[in-house]
């Protein structure tokens, strides 16, 4: 997996965000993250900042990866839940099951 992004958390440049978002225990990652400073206030904290777009970044992926696998989704995250750090309580959350 290979991922090149920009961001900024002002001008004081970082504002890197936690890619691939969920998705911790990927081997053979390839991160390029170039922080751009910018005229305007440092990053503050406002309801988990970076994560909405990480979230965002990598479910855009995973649609992409199953339209080609024609797979639903929901399946492929389910099938992938090994790879987040809490993989039974995503399963769970993805059956929408009852208990």
């Amino acid at each position: 997996m290979a991922i090149r992004f920009l961001a900024s958390g002002g001008f004081a440049g970082g504002g890197s965000p936690p890619l691939p978002y969920v998705f911790t225990n990927i081997a053979n990652q390839r991160k390029n993250h170039t922080a751009v400073s910018i005229n305007a206030g440092g990053a503050r904290a406002w309801r988990a900042p970076n994560h909405q777009q990480a979230c965002y970044l990598t479910d855009s992926a995973i649609d992409d990866l199953a339209a080609k696998l024609n797979m639903d989704p929901v399946d492929v995250l389910a099938k992938n839940a090994d790879l987040t750090p809490r993989p039974e309580v995503y399963r769970l959350q993805l059956q929408k099951t009852p208990r």
